[in-house]
């Protein structure tokens, strides 16, 4: 996963309400808030300190080479926990793998609870983490 790791990009979620938190200076959604879409449409890299977009062949790069990927959210007090699995015999492109996240978070989203409603603060990808003791269970982790 090093290989994935080393990209930028920013979850855009479409929240059909928002309120402001005055406490935080930020917006989140309503409680009763529907989730209708979540997109990423750019995927940058560092280079050199800088940011730059990815090219065609780059994002068709295969970024893991598993056949077999599972996203996971364990179940806390933010979350009721979901998790699903991708499956492709010649492992993950680049966009493929992003596409896979996008798939992952329209489902996973909506079983969030941040400050009541769906978490739609936290959006700019901070890389996966392996979870122990498994093959191929993984987290996002998601910056704010």
């Amino acid at each position: 996963m090093d290989k994935i790791n080393r990209y930028i990009a920013t979850l855009n979620i479409d929240i059909e309400t928002y309120q402001w938190n005055e406490q935080f200076l930020n917006q989140f959604a309503k409680p009763d808030a529907k989730l209708k879409s979540v997109s990423i449409p750019c995927i940058r890299k560092f280079v050199d300190d800088e940011i730059e977009d990815l090219t065609a062949d780059e994002l068709n790069e295969i970024c893991y080479e598993g056949s077999e990927i599972t996203f996971v959210v364990e179940e806390s007090e933010f979350h009721k926990g979901f998790s699903k699995t991708f499956i492709n015999e010649v492992g993950f492109t680049v966009r493929q793998m992003f596409d896979n996240v996008v798939d992952f978070e329209i489902k996973a989203r909506p079983l969030s609870n941040w400050f009541g409603g769906i978490d739609c603060h936290h959006i700019y990808f901070d890389g996966f983490n392996k979870i122990d003791g498994t093959d191929n269970h993984y987290t996002i982790y998601w910056g704010s």
